[in-house]
């Protein structure tokens, strides 16, 4: 918490009301957090903005020497006052309604990793989310097979139809009997080849077929997912 904090606090805008709010550390006006001011290692203490702006006069006492000069001036003519009646209020600058989200707090937080093709195939807005997710976790091998359960330390009996083989995503996703022949009757009717291939490549296969029918393009981006659920619910 301690490290996202400074972050999140950048995204507060304090509505001065008692004046309570930190002079040094809070978001009072549109510069910004006044800490940010002030040179590196200076021990800037405890201080609420009311202890520096009394009877709306700014009383910089010897601070005049650390904050820029233009800063002062700015923070002057913004003609901010004290109204003990009222408590000081945040707003939440990334939401338009002014009130915290955890939406939008995700977003501010989040290490976005570069958007990919083969990603933005998984995810289709058509479809259950469930349908998507199991694609998105089938393509980076995060089902509990009984190998990924083995990686883990634990001792599984094989599910796999083939002797002497633990069950794989590859195989429970295609090399398997009833995946094999689950994809002979999607992909036969509209020429796909699926003999021999890995499952990632056949998916990609179908993402990428050219065609210029909006309703076919969006069969080829559906059927595999759907196909895939399938698959898994036959397992289950």
């Amino acid at each position: 918490m301690c490290k996202i904090k400074r972050n999140v606090d950048k995204s507060i805008l304090w509505k001065v009301g008692k004046s309570e709010v930190s002079f040094w550390f809070d978001k009072w006006c549109n510069l910004g957090p006044l800490c940010d001011y002030l040179p590196e290692g200076f021990n800037s203490g405890k201080l609420k903005l009311n202890e520096v702006l009394i009877d709306e006069e700014w009383n910089w006492y010897d601070w005049d020497t650390i904050i820029p000069q233009h800063v002062m001036v700015d923070i002057e003519g913004m003609g901010i006052n004290i109204n003990p009646s009222i408590p000081d209020k945040p707003i939440w600058m990334l939401d338009n309604s002014g009130k915290f989200s955890m939406a939008s707090a995700w977003q501010l937080l989040r290490q976005k990793q570069p958007k990919t093709w083969i990603n933005s195939s998984t995810w289709q807005k058509e479809l259950p989310f469930k349908m998507c997710f199991f694609v998105w976790r089938s393509l980076r091998d995060r089902v509990p097979t009984d190998q990924r359960v083995r990686r883990m330390g634990f001792a599984v009996p094989s599910r796999c139809c083939k002797e002497s083989n633990i069950e794989t995503i590859g195989h429970l996703m295609y090399f398997g009997t009833y995946a094999q022949s689950l994809w002979k009757i999607v992909c036969g009717p509209l020429g796909i080849t699926f003999k021999d291939i890995l499952y990632r490549l056949l998916l990609i296969k179908w993402w990428s077929w050219k065609n210029h029918n909006p309703v076919y393009d969006l069969i080829c981006k559906c059927l595999p997912i759907i196909t895939s659920w399938e698959i898994l619910r036959k397992q289950l």
